[in-house]
């Protein structure tokens, strides 16, 4: 019964849609109100992408650890595009939704 409990447990975390945020990630503030004119006061640090998740939320998360992973304290959204990334039920032939997110890792200049 234990071992059941365990491997049920276990399945139903491993069909989670949400990303864990790391302490480091925490710290990294996503930003999509930077204009293309304000660009000029950050460095670019990283350009980064989540492809194939779930929703726009468990990328945020993932794109602000991988921010802080390349030491950038602001994520801005470069483009959002809904996609079709598999089949949920092959019986029935339904798509499943997925997300592709690309992102901009920056630091402002002052840093």
């Amino acid at each position: 019964m234990k071992t059941i409990s365990i491997v049920l447990v276990s399945l139903a975390l491993s069909g989670c849609t949400t990303a864990y945020l790391s302490s480091t990630g925490e710290k990294v503030r996503v930003d999509n109100k930077i204009t293309q004119k304000d660009l000029k006061k950050f460095n670019v640090v990283a350009e980064l992408t989540c492809e194939g998740k779930a929703n726009v939320d468990y990328c945020a998360t993932d794109l602000r650890n991988q921010a802080a992973q390349k030491g950038a304290s602001v994520v801005r959204f470069v483009s959002t595009e809904q996609a079709y990334c598999g089949l949920d039920n092959l019986k029935q032939g339904a798509t499943k939704s997925c997300v592709s997110v690309r992102a901009t890792a920056l630091n402002p200049k002052n840093m």
